[in-house]
Protein backbone atom coordinates (compact mmCIF):
# COMPACT_ATOMS: atom_id res chain seq x y z
CA UNK A 1 0.00 0.00 0.00
CA UNK A 2 1.25 3.45 -0.76
CA UNK A 3 2.00 5.96 1.35
CA UNK A 4 -0.75 8.12 -0.60
CA UNK A 5 -3.28 5.82 -0.04
CA UNK A 6 -1.96 5.97 4.16
CA UNK A 7 -2.57 9.63 4.47
CA UNK A 8 -5.48 11.03 6.32
CA UNK A 9 -7.78 13.54 3.80
CA UNK A 10 -7.53 16.96 4.25
CA UNK A 11 -10.01 18.84 7.16
CA UNK A 12 -12.55 20.49 4.98
CA UNK A 13 -13.69 23.55 7.48
CA UNK A 14 -17.22 23.59 7.32
CA UNK A 15 -19.14 26.68 5.76
CA UNK A 16 -20.69 28.12 8.71
CA UNK A 17 -17.74 28.52 10.49
CA UNK A 18 -15.91 30.16 7.71
CA UNK A 19 -18.90 32.96 7.49
CA UNK A 20 -18.36 33.31 11.13
CA UNK A 21 -14.89 33.83 10.69
CA UNK A 22 -15.47 36.09 7.51
CA UNK A 23 -17.77 37.88 10.30
CA UNK A 24 -15.38 38.67 12.98
CA UNK A 25 -12.97 39.56 10.81
CA UNK A 26 -14.71 42.68 9.26
CA UNK A 27 -17.26 42.88 11.45
CA UNK A 28 -17.05 46.60 11.69
CA UNK A 29 -18.03 46.94 7.83
CA UNK A 30 -21.44 45.45 8.37
CA UNK A 31 -24.23 47.62 9.69
CA UNK A 32 -25.67 47.03 13.24
CA UNK A 33 -28.71 45.91 12.08
CA UNK A 34 -27.02 42.46 9.99
CA UNK A 35 -26.54 40.97 13.18
CA UNK A 36 -30.37 40.43 14.18
CA UNK A 37 -30.23 37.04 12.21
CA UNK A 38 -27.58 35.69 14.56
CA UNK A 39 -28.12 33.46 17.80
CA UNK A 40 -26.38 34.34 20.87
CA UNK A 41 -24.27 31.54 20.81
CA UNK A 42 -23.06 32.50 17.29
CA UNK A 43 -22.41 36.22 18.52
CA UNK A 44 -20.51 34.28 20.67
CA UNK A 45 -18.26 32.80 18.46
CA UNK A 46 -17.66 35.59 15.91
CA UNK A 47 -16.71 37.84 19.51
CA UNK A 48 -13.86 34.20 20.84
CA UNK A 49 -12.65 34.27 16.91
CA UNK A 50 -12.58 38.36 17.11
CA UNK A 51 -10.64 38.25 20.62
CA UNK A 52 -8.74 35.18 19.41
CA UNK A 53 -6.79 37.05 16.22
CA UNK A 54 -6.39 40.27 17.34
CA UNK A 55 -4.26 38.81 20.28
CA UNK A 56 -0.66 39.96 20.30
CA UNK A 57 0.85 37.09 20.24
CA UNK A 58 -0.63 36.53 16.70
CA UNK A 59 1.34 37.32 13.14
CA UNK A 60 0.12 37.64 9.90
CA UNK A 61 1.79 35.36 7.46
CA UNK A 62 0.93 33.97 4.06
CA UNK A 63 1.24 29.96 3.13
CA UNK A 64 -0.01 28.78 -0.62
CA UNK A 65 -1.19 32.76 -1.80
CA UNK A 66 -3.76 32.75 1.56
CA UNK A 67 -3.45 34.97 4.69
CA UNK A 68 -3.47 33.03 7.97
CA UNK A 69 -2.34 33.67 11.36
CA UNK A 70 -0.24 31.77 13.42
CA UNK A 71 0.74 32.12 17.40
CA UNK A 72 4.28 34.03 17.74
CA UNK A 73 6.81 32.24 19.89
CA UNK A 74 6.43 35.05 22.70
CA UNK A 75 4.87 35.35 26.26
CA UNK A 76 3.52 38.68 26.43
CA UNK A 77 2.32 40.47 30.54
CA UNK A 78 0.96 43.88 30.72
CA UNK A 79 -1.67 45.64 28.89
CA UNK A 80 -5.34 46.12 29.37
CA UNK A 81 -5.83 41.82 30.17
CA UNK A 82 -2.64 41.03 31.70
CA UNK A 83 -1.42 39.18 28.29
CA UNK A 84 -0.06 42.21 26.29
CA UNK A 85 -3.34 43.45 24.55
CA UNK A 86 -3.17 47.22 23.88
CA UNK A 87 -6.85 47.69 22.59
CA UNK A 88 -10.11 46.73 22.76
CA UNK A 89 -10.61 43.49 20.10
CA UNK A 90 -13.98 46.04 19.07
CA UNK A 91 -14.22 49.46 20.01
CA UNK A 92 -16.73 50.41 22.56
CA UNK A 93 -18.67 52.75 20.13
CA UNK A 94 -19.29 49.25 17.54
CA UNK A 95 -20.07 47.44 20.07
CA UNK A 96 -22.62 49.55 21.65
CA UNK A 97 -24.21 50.41 18.18
CA UNK A 98 -24.67 46.77 17.88
CA UNK A 99 -26.34 45.80 20.92
CA UNK A 100 -28.21 48.65 20.73
CA UNK A 101 -29.95 47.13 17.72
CA UNK A 102 -30.13 44.13 18.71
CA UNK A 103 -31.14 43.68 22.53
CA UNK A 104 -30.86 39.78 22.83
CA UNK A 105 -26.79 40.31 22.20
CA UNK A 106 -26.54 42.70 24.98
CA UNK A 107 -26.82 39.72 27.05
CA UNK A 108 -23.89 37.78 26.05
CA UNK A 109 -21.63 37.40 29.13
CA UNK A 110 -18.37 35.94 26.27
CA UNK A 111 -18.25 39.58 24.59
CA UNK A 112 -18.81 40.93 28.39
CA UNK A 113 -15.83 39.29 29.45
CA UNK A 114 -13.78 39.43 26.29
CA UNK A 115 -14.44 42.75 25.30
CA UNK A 116 -16.04 45.39 27.28
CA UNK A 117 -13.78 45.02 30.39
CA UNK A 118 -10.86 45.60 28.11
CA UNK A 119 -12.88 48.75 26.80
CA UNK A 120 -13.84 49.49 30.54
CA UNK A 121 -9.82 49.59 31.52
CA UNK A 122 -9.38 51.08 27.65
CA UNK A 123 -11.30 54.33 28.38
CA UNK A 124 -11.05 54.47 32.42
CA UNK A 125 -8.05 52.85 33.66
CA UNK A 126 -7.72 51.17 37.01
CA UNK A 127 -6.93 53.95 39.72
CA UNK A 128 -7.07 56.45 37.44
CA UNK A 129 -9.55 60.06 38.26
CA UNK A 130 -11.43 59.34 35.89
CA UNK A 131 -12.69 55.66 37.53
CA UNK A 132 -13.56 55.69 41.11
CA UNK A 133 -12.62 52.62 43.74
CA UNK A 134 -16.06 51.59 43.72
CA UNK A 135 -16.18 50.76 40.06
CA UNK A 136 -13.13 48.53 40.11
CA UNK A 137 -15.52 45.18 39.42
CA UNK A 138 -19.27 44.48 38.47
CA UNK A 139 -21.23 44.66 42.25
CA UNK A 140 -21.57 40.69 41.94
CA UNK A 141 -17.80 39.70 41.38
CA UNK A 142 -16.75 42.18 43.92
CA UNK A 143 -18.96 40.22 46.26
CA UNK A 144 -17.68 37.03 45.31
CA UNK A 145 -14.02 37.90 45.16
CA UNK A 146 -14.36 38.88 48.93
CA UNK A 147 -16.10 35.91 49.77
CA UNK A 148 -13.93 33.56 48.02
CA UNK A 149 -10.52 36.05 50.03
CA UNK A 150 -12.35 34.94 53.78
CA UNK A 151 -12.99 31.70 52.61
CA UNK A 152 -8.91 31.52 51.24
CA UNK A 153 -8.40 32.47 54.58
CA UNK A 154 -10.15 29.61 56.57
CA UNK A 155 -8.81 26.95 54.62
CA UNK A 156 -5.63 27.71 55.37
CA UNK A 157 -6.53 26.88 58.71
CA UNK A 158 -7.54 23.07 57.67
CA UNK A 159 -5.26 20.54 58.81
CA UNK A 160 -4.63 18.73 54.91
CA UNK A 161 -6.05 14.47 54.69
CA UNK A 162 -2.94 12.73 55.97
CA UNK A 163 -0.21 15.32 55.92
CA UNK A 164 -1.03 16.00 52.35
CA UNK A 165 -2.94 17.81 50.44
CA UNK A 166 -4.68 16.65 47.19
CA UNK A 167 -1.66 16.51 44.76
CA UNK A 168 0.61 14.39 47.42
CA UNK A 169 3.03 17.52 48.26
CA UNK A 170 5.07 17.61 51.40
CA UNK A 171 4.08 19.29 54.74
CA UNK A 172 6.67 22.19 53.37
CA UNK A 173 4.72 23.05 50.03
CA UNK A 174 1.60 23.15 51.65
CA UNK A 175 3.08 25.32 53.80
CA UNK A 176 4.52 27.72 51.31
CA UNK A 177 1.14 27.27 48.97
CA UNK A 178 -1.10 28.23 51.99
CA UNK A 179 1.35 30.84 52.69
CA UNK A 180 1.04 32.32 48.99
CA UNK A 181 -3.11 31.94 49.51
CA UNK A 182 -2.94 33.71 52.77
CA UNK A 183 -1.29 37.03 50.90
CA UNK A 184 -2.97 36.69 48.16
CA UNK A 185 -6.61 37.03 49.98
CA UNK A 186 -4.69 39.64 52.88
CA UNK A 187 -3.36 42.17 50.19
CA UNK A 188 -7.12 42.15 48.50
CA UNK A 189 -8.65 42.35 51.53
CA UNK A 190 -6.80 45.40 52.33
CA UNK A 191 -7.29 46.97 49.24
CA UNK A 192 -11.01 46.80 48.40
CA UNK A 193 -13.26 49.15 49.42
CA UNK A 194 -15.80 47.67 52.05
CA UNK A 195 -19.36 49.23 52.55
CA UNK A 196 -22.29 47.77 54.89
CA UNK A 197 -23.63 46.20 52.27
CA UNK A 198 -20.83 44.77 51.05
CA UNK A 199 -20.61 43.41 54.47
CA UNK A 200 -23.90 41.97 54.21
CA UNK A 201 -24.18 40.19 50.89
CA UNK A 202 -20.43 38.97 50.76
CA UNK A 203 -20.18 37.94 54.65
CA UNK A 204 -16.62 38.55 54.39
CA UNK A 205 -16.23 39.95 57.69
CA UNK A 206 -17.66 36.50 59.95
CA UNK A 207 -14.86 35.00 58.10
CA UNK A 208 -11.86 37.58 59.01
CA UNK A 209 -13.05 37.47 62.40
CA UNK A 210 -13.18 33.43 62.71
CA UNK A 211 -9.29 33.65 61.16
CA UNK A 212 -8.40 35.96 63.49
CA UNK A 213 -9.77 34.28 66.78
CA UNK A 214 -8.80 31.36 65.82
CA UNK A 215 -5.01 32.28 65.16
CA UNK A 216 -5.36 33.96 68.47
CA UNK A 217 -5.81 30.62 70.28
CA UNK A 218 -2.91 29.64 69.47
CA UNK A 219 -1.19 32.65 70.63
CA UNK A 220 -2.66 32.26 74.07
CA UNK A 221 -2.02 28.60 74.27
CA UNK A 222 1.83 28.59 74.17
CA UNK A 223 2.71 31.40 72.32
CA UNK A 224 2.29 29.77 68.55
CA UNK A 225 4.72 27.00 69.86
CA UNK A 226 1.86 24.78 68.68
CA UNK A 227 1.05 26.46 65.45
CA UNK A 228 1.27 23.21 62.73
CA UNK A 229 4.23 22.73 60.49
CA UNK A 230 1.84 23.30 57.76
CA UNK A 231 0.18 26.51 58.44
CA UNK A 232 1.72 29.22 56.86
CA UNK A 233 3.37 32.09 59.42
CA UNK A 234 0.50 34.34 61.31
CA UNK A 235 2.95 35.84 63.29
CA UNK A 236 5.83 37.30 61.74
CA UNK A 237 5.87 40.95 61.04
CA UNK A 238 5.56 41.72 57.13
CA UNK A 239 7.49 44.99 55.11
CA UNK A 240 4.24 44.99 52.95
CA UNK A 241 1.56 44.85 55.68
CA UNK A 242 3.08 47.71 57.44
CA UNK A 243 5.35 45.87 59.83
CA UNK A 244 2.43 43.77 61.15
CA UNK A 245 2.07 40.12 61.18
CA UNK A 246 -1.05 38.82 59.21
CA UNK A 247 -2.76 38.79 62.73
CA UNK A 248 -2.36 42.35 63.70
CA UNK A 249 -2.98 43.41 59.84
CA UNK A 250 -6.17 41.31 59.82
CA UNK A 251 -7.13 43.01 63.44
CA UNK A 252 -6.78 46.27 62.27
CA UNK A 253 -9.08 45.69 59.36
CA UNK A 254 -11.47 44.07 60.80
CA UNK A 255 -11.91 47.13 63.02
CA UNK A 256 -11.78 49.32 60.56
CA UNK A 257 -15.31 47.24 58.56
CA UNK A 258 -16.78 47.59 62.26
CA UNK A 259 -16.10 51.52 61.96
CA UNK A 260 -17.99 51.35 58.67
CA UNK A 261 -20.80 49.77 59.87
CA UNK A 262 -21.16 51.68 63.06
CA UNK A 263 -21.18 54.92 60.51
CA UNK A 264 -23.95 53.04 58.79
CA UNK A 265 -26.22 52.74 62.14
CA UNK A 266 -25.58 48.98 63.03
CA UNK A 267 -24.54 48.71 66.85
CA UNK A 268 -21.13 47.35 67.19
CA UNK A 269 -18.96 46.96 70.43
CA UNK A 270 -15.77 48.42 71.08
CA UNK A 271 -12.40 46.84 71.16
CA UNK A 272 -8.83 48.02 71.92
CA UNK A 273 -7.71 46.39 68.69
CA UNK A 274 -5.96 50.05 67.25
CA UNK A 275 -3.14 50.25 70.23
CA UNK A 276 0.37 48.62 69.21
CA UNK A 277 2.22 46.73 71.95
CA UNK A 278 2.87 50.24 74.06
CA UNK A 279 -0.89 51.47 73.42
CA UNK A 280 -0.30 53.86 71.42
CA UNK A 281 -2.54 54.40 68.33
CA UNK A 282 -1.79 53.09 65.48
CA UNK A 283 -4.04 53.56 62.65
CA UNK A 284 -2.59 51.81 58.83
CA UNK A 285 -6.33 53.10 57.38
CA UNK A 286 -7.13 56.19 56.52
CA UNK A 287 -11.25 57.04 57.03
CA UNK A 288 -12.14 57.31 53.65
CA UNK A 289 -9.87 54.04 52.55
CA UNK A 290 -12.57 51.85 53.06
CA UNK A 291 -15.31 53.98 50.93
CA UNK A 292 -12.92 54.72 48.30
CA UNK A 293 -14.02 58.37 47.69
CA UNK A 294 -11.12 60.71 46.42
CA UNK A 295 -11.47 63.66 48.75
CA UNK A 296 -9.77 66.15 46.73
CA UNK A 297 -11.94 65.39 43.53
CA UNK A 298 -15.46 64.01 44.78
CA UNK A 299 -17.38 65.09 47.28
CA UNK A 300 -19.75 62.91 50.17
CA UNK A 301 -22.94 63.53 47.65
CA UNK A 302 -21.11 62.58 44.31
CA UNK A 303 -19.33 59.56 46.35
CA UNK A 304 -22.74 58.16 47.54
CA UNK A 305 -24.08 58.58 44.15
CA UNK A 306 -20.87 56.76 42.89
CA UNK A 307 -21.61 53.63 44.92
CA UNK A 308 -25.67 53.61 44.44
CA UNK A 309 -25.07 53.39 40.61
CA UNK A 310 -22.24 50.52 41.73
CA UNK A 311 -24.42 48.61 42.93
CA UNK A 312 -26.37 48.66 39.77
CA UNK A 313 -23.69 47.68 37.56
CA UNK A 314 -23.97 43.55 37.05
CA UNK A 315 -21.07 43.49 34.08
CA UNK A 316 -19.00 45.49 32.55
CA UNK A 317 -20.93 46.41 30.09
CA UNK A 318 -23.23 48.22 32.92
CA UNK A 319 -19.68 49.94 34.73
CA UNK A 320 -18.70 51.39 31.25
CA UNK A 321 -21.91 52.88 30.80
CA UNK A 322 -21.94 54.22 34.04
CA UNK A 323 -18.61 55.24 34.03
CA UNK A 324 -19.43 57.43 30.08
CA UNK A 325 -22.37 59.13 32.22
CA UNK A 326 -20.28 60.01 34.91
CA UNK A 327 -17.53 61.51 32.89
CA UNK A 328 -20.37 63.51 30.67
CA UNK A 329 -22.17 64.60 33.99
CA UNK A 330 -18.76 65.85 35.41
CA UNK A 331 -17.69 68.04 32.00
CA UNK A 332 -21.62 69.42 32.17
CA UNK A 333 -21.15 70.70 35.54
CA UNK A 334 -17.46 71.71 34.80
CA UNK A 335 -18.55 73.96 32.00
CA UNK A 336 -21.74 75.29 33.74
CA UNK A 337 -19.01 76.37 36.51
CA UNK A 338 -16.62 78.11 34.09
CA UNK A 339 -19.88 79.72 32.66
CA UNK A 340 -21.20 80.73 35.91
CA UNK A 341 -17.73 82.24 36.89
CA UNK A 342 -17.06 84.19 33.77
CA UNK A 343 -20.37 85.96 34.02
CA UNK A 344 -19.53 86.70 37.79
CA UNK A 345 -16.46 87.95 36.25
CA UNK A 346 -18.27 89.95 33.22
CA UNK A 347 -20.78 91.34 36.20
CA UNK A 348 -17.76 92.25 38.21
CA UNK A 349 -16.42 94.16 35.98
CA UNK A 350 -18.85 95.94 34.56
CA UNK A 351 -19.80 97.18 37.77
CA UNK A 352 -16.34 98.24 38.09
CA UNK A 353 -16.25 99.82 35.10
CA UNK A 354 -19.53 101.87 36.22
CA UNK A 355 -18.34 102.64 39.62
CA UNK A 356 -15.14 104.32 38.05
CA UNK A 357 -16.98 106.21 35.53
CA UNK A 358 -19.53 107.53 38.06
CA UNK A 359 -16.50 108.96 39.96
CA UNK A 360 -15.09 110.17 37.35
CA UNK A 361 -18.57 111.96 36.23
CA UNK A 362 -18.60 113.40 39.56
CA UNK A 363 -15.07 114.12 39.62
CA UNK A 364 -15.75 116.47 36.56
CA UNK A 365 -19.34 117.95 37.62
CA UNK A 366 -16.85 119.34 40.81
CA UNK A 367 -14.12 120.59 38.86
CA UNK A 368 -16.73 122.42 36.59
CA UNK A 369 -18.62 123.83 39.31
CA UNK A 370 -15.73 125.21 40.72
CA UNK A 371 -14.67 126.84 37.67
CA UNK A 372 -17.42 128.40 37.71
CA UNK A 373 -17.73 129.31 40.61
CA UNK A 374 -14.07 131.06 40.73
CA UNK A 375 -15.13 132.60 37.20
CA UNK A 376 -18.16 134.11 38.79
CA UNK A 377 -16.44 135.52 41.46
CA UNK A 378 -13.84 137.02 39.53
CA UNK A 379 -16.52 138.64 37.80
CA UNK A 380 -18.01 139.85 40.85
CA UNK A 381 -14.66 141.60 41.86
CA UNK A 382 -14.50 142.96 38.79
Amino acid sequence: MSATSTSQPPVVPKLSDLCLETIASSMEKYPPHCFSYLAESEWDEIIRKKHRNTAPGQIKAKAGGASCRISAPVVLSGGLDGRGRTIPAVADKILTEIEKENPHLSRSAISDELVWRDCVEYKFRSGGMSRPCVFRYPWPMLVEKLKSSGDALLHVLMPPPCGLDEEGCSETSIREQREDKMMRSIQFLGNSIMSIELLAQSSVGKAVKRFVKECKKFVATDGGKSIPRWMPDILSPRPNLHLLSPVQYLDKLLSGWKDVASSSGVQITSTACNKDSGGRDRAIFIPDHFSGRNTKRTTEAEHREDVAVAMTCRQWRHIFQALSNRETAKISRHGEKMRKLREDLNSNRQTKDWTCWNQVSQGHAGHYQHHAETVSARGNSE
